[in-house]
This record gives structure tokens, C-alpha cells and sequence, in this order.
């Protein structure tokens, strides 16, 4: 796996983080935002490859910004993992709506994470 630019979002410092330490020796590059409008700021400037999302942020929810993110023609190759404690058929079916791309619930997985990822990028 090649090298590439991940955005963590999550409004917990610790998930964020936690996810930061494990992808950045993979030769990753990360960077973490802590909501919604922080991380459509970052998606801007850093252009990711990857988004890992959780669902429920502060003030723009990640279902938002994923919908925002994939409508937007610079993110066109953007591709989204929720990562989230929500579990149900029906965030499922929202998050696919809203064009999120995989879907893991925490706790995540590390050999679940390093899956979903291996398959989008």
C-alpha cells in the first residue's frame, strides 16, 4: 500500500488520536480534525485521499459533511469510512446515501481497519 493522505474526524481527542499513532507509521500522512466545519477546512487545504468519519460530531454531523465532500467536484476521488459507534441498519443506509464508501463501528478492529483501508486506497 502506497502512501497516502488520511483526515481522522472525530470529536473525541483520544479516538483521533489513537488512529493518528496507528496509520502514521504505515507511512501515512494524517491529520485530525475535531468537527464538522474543522474538517471540511482541512479536506480543503490537504486534499486526503481518506476520510475517516465519525457520524456524530458537534455542529455539522458527518453524514453533512460526507454529503458535502462528495458533492464537491475537488474531492471527486475522496473516499470515506465511517468510523462511528453508531451500528444500526438505518445510519448504515443514511451513511450510504450521504456516499460514505465503508462503514466500522467502534470499537474498531485493527485488523478491520487495516481492511477497509487496504480496499479504498
Amino acid at each position: 500500500m502506497s502512501s497516502k493522505r488520511i483526515l481522522v474526524v472525530d470529536d473525541s481527542y483520544a479516538n483521533a488520536r489513537l488512529l493518528d499513532v496507528y496509520l502514521e507509521p504505515l507511512h501515512h500522512e494524517v491529520r485530525t480534525a475535531s468537527d464538522g466545519y474543522e474538517a471540511l477546512r482541512e479536506a480543503a487545504s490537504f486534499a486526503p485521499d481518506l476520510l475517516l468519519l465519525d457520524l456524530q460530531l458537534p455542529e455539522v454531523d458527518g453524514f453533512e459533511v460526507a454529503r458535502l465532500l462528495k458533492s464537491d467536484p475537488r474531492h471527486k476521488a475522496l473516499r470515506i469510512i465511517a468510523v462511528t459507534g453508531y451500528s444500526s441498519p438505518e445510519h448504515r443506509q443514511r451513511a450510504k446515501e450521504a456516499g460514505i464508501d465503508g462503514y466500522l463501528v467502534k470499537p474498531v478492529q485493527c485488523a478491520d481497519l487495516n481492511a477497509a483501508v487496504a480496499s479504498l486506497i
